[in-house]
């Protein structure tokens, strides 16, 4: 540390921390390696937050009671602190995008890029969120939004911590009407917008908070602190570890996270970094060389393990084996020993040269607009097959006013680019996200707001009932997930943990069958009332593989050898078997109940994907999947030429 006036005031060194820290890391590497067996791991993130804000709090304090605080000073060192591993793993993650990424891809990681040189990582995949996104394990900077949030968090923290102590203002009464915001902001949301909760800043905010307490309590209150023998101090620690047991065990990704369930991580980090360095388990555990060496390289260790995982699978074309994902978290171990020893430690002691924080932030920035220009290039015309993607149909608008609804889910949805280019203005699009276009019937998930698509879909077919103009209803969506609870993945299906389906007037009833036989039922006879057509539309076949698969192999010439970087075993394809292992129940059910509504018009696209012995994922050198179970435009625009001759007889 500089012995210059201008210099921030460290806290004294607490090896327990740094073997905190350890935990947390370690539990978010193997989580994302192994998710379905460290099912609470993801719950570090919250553990590294309530560290950061209790660490760096406790310097701007100290600095503060000192005189020596300086914006300059904390910015220039928060610079030296995060910006050379960071530069090193955004380089190496663009180098290795460039080699193995189809374009698609390498234009979303130049997003990223973007993102994450400005620290707004978790503001984007805000935005991206949803059923149209690209799988996360296809984003090698995904895991950036926590350093997003983070610093966002210090871009105005420091001023309202000066600020305080300039005014002389009550620091505790602000900080906690502050933390109680943030808190109650993230109750509300993990109500009504659950991924807003999780990635905003706002819900996130008192977890740092938390720690921002504690820290000025240390310096300032020890007195509140129930810390004042050695019994107390082991008592905490004891409780935080237990907390800590109990949230790895009880809390997953079908979990309303944050919401209350983040209390627990957070709670348990308070009581361990409270309990002090002298404690038992904090003397023992945490303080111990292993734990305090893995701390110490924790930064490093989380920018650099999920890279590597997520290009594993990338290159592998499905989730690679143990081994070879316990091979990538020990290289990130590696790596992030390499660069803690020789790029983060002299960087951050490097003195007097006054040219290492410009020349980082221009680092940062060059990064920045590369990224823009990947991003962009590609929208430019970089040719790919993947391109055509998309490249979204004109609607021709010469059709006059809508006469045909398209309601449902996203399945529903993924046809509307197709009809309306043949359409046009004559099709109306009333979709929503994950809703059955059914009356009564409600879905719900981690995701989901309870009551939100009976909302939605009592709305669209009321207002096609009562509007004299609508003579056609086109209704669709993803039917076997809502009865099985299931999506489709290949031979693996993966679990939509707590999905399922609510007859609202009938919350009693919990078999996903009778609930959906039921809406359907009561749906058609509502609709037959009115002498209106309607088009009933099977869904069509899940993928169940990347659609990257539908390219060819990724081969590079590496000194003359020939290398495969990306390849899927699997092909561009499901068999039919497993096929309709997946959807005969479901098709039964739909068969059944349309028995009683003759008038209603069966439209079945399986024929269109569909063969003897595969269901597949191109046409005629066309890609029919973006993701999934999702069309492209062209999917779209393919099943729409043998959906609109149906619906041109309408008038």
């Amino acid at each position: 540390m500089s012995n210059t006036p201008h210099s921030l005031a460290h806290p004294k060194y607490r090896s327990d921390i740094d073997g905190l820290r350890a935990l947390a890391v370690l539990s978010v590497v193997l989580y994302h390696a192994y998710p379905t067996v460290f099912t609470g791991g993801f719950i570090g993130v919250d553990i590294f937050f309530v560290i950061s804000g209790f660490l760096i709090s406790s310097i701007i304090f100290g600095s503060l009671e000192r005189g020596i605080f300086s914006f300059v000073d904390f910015y220039s060192r928060r610079i030296r602190r995060i910006f050379p591993a960071l530069i090193l793993v955004m380089i190496s993650c663009y180098a290795a995008g460039s080699l193995i990424l189809y374009p698609d891809e390498f234009s979303q990681l130049g997003k990223h890029l973007i993102a994450g040189s400005t620290f707004i990582s978790n503001l984007v995949l805000w935005k991206e969120s949803g059923y149209f996104n690209v799988m996360a394990d296809s984003k090698p900077l995904l895991h950036l939004w926590s350093l997003g949030v983070e610093e966002q968090f210090y871009i105005f923290w420091p001023l309202l911590a000066w600020l305080c102590w300039r005014g002389r203002l009550g620091f505790v009464a602000l900080t906690l009407l502050a933390l109680a915001a943030s808190f109650l902001t993230n109750i509300y949301l993990i109500k009504t917008q659950p991924i807003s909760a999780f990635y905003l800043p706002t819900t996130r905010f008192w977890e740092l908070l938390c720690g921002a307490l504690l820290a000025w309590l240390s310096l300032h209150k020890t007195d509140w602190l129930p810390t004042g023998t050695a019994r107390a101090g082991n008592a905490l620690s004891l409780l935080g570890l237990a907390l800590l047991s109990v949230g790895y065990s009880y809390i997953n990704k079908g979990s309303a996270f944050p919401g209350w369930w983040a209390t627990i991580p957070v709670l348990a980090a308070v009581l361990l970094i409270a309990a002090g360095p002298t404690s038992l388990i904090n003397r023992y555990l945490l303080g111990n060389r292993i734990s305090v060496n893995l701390g110490l390289i924790s930064y490093p260790l989380y920018l650099w393990h999920w890279p590597l995982l997520c290009f594993l699978a990338i290159s592998r074309g499905e989730q690679a084996s143990v081994g070879a994902r316990a091979i990538a978290v020990a290289t990130s171990v590696l790596l992030a020993w390499l660069t803690y020893r020789f790029i983060e430690v002299p960087v951050r002691h490097k003195r007097g040269s006054r040219l290492l924080v410009p020349s980082l932030m221009c680092a940062v920035v060059a990064l920045a607009l590369v990224g823009t220009y990947s991003y962009f290039s590609y929208f430019g015309g970089i040719g790919n097959k993947m391109a055509a993607t998309f490249i979204k149909p004109a609607p021709d608008k010469s059709q006059g006013p809508p006469h045909i609804m398209l309601i449902g889910d996203s399945h529903a949805d993924h046809l509307y680019p197709g009809l309306s280019a043949k359409l046009g203005s004559a099709i109306a699009n009333h979709t929503a996200v994950s809703c059955i276009p059914f009356y009564d019937v409600d879905r719900y998930d981690s995701r989901i707001v309870p009551g939100t698509c009976s909302k939605a879909m009592t709305k669209g077919l009321d207002l096609f009932i009562a509007t004299p103009e609508f003579d056609t209803l086109v209704m669709g969506s993803m039917g076997p997930v809502y009865l099985s609870g299931e999506t489709f993945k290949g031979k693996d299906p993966a679990r939509v943990t707590g999905l399922g389906v609510v007859l609202n007037s009938h919350p009693e009833i919990t078999d996903r069958w009778i609930v959906y036989e039921r809406g359907m039922r009561d749906t058609l006879s509502r609709l037959r009332s009115t002498g209106k057509r309607v088009i009933f539309l099977l869904d069509s076949p899940e993928l169940g593989v990347d659609p990257h698969a539908c390219l060819d192999k990724l081969t590079l010439s590496v000194l003359g050898h020939p290398i495969t970087v990306r390849s899927y075993p699997d092909g561009c394809f499901i068999t039919r078997a497993d096929f309709d292992t997946r959807t005969s129940r479901y098709r039964a059910l739909v068969t059944t109940v349309l028995a009683d509504y003759p008038e209603v018009q069966l439209f079945d696209p399986t024929p269109l994907f569909c063969d003897a012995e595969k269901c597949h994922g191109m046409h005629e050198g066309q890609i029919l999947y973006r993701d999934f179970d999702h069309l492209t435009p062209e999917g779209s625009a393919y099943v729409a030429s043998y959906l609109v001759p149906l619906l041109g007889s309408a008038r």
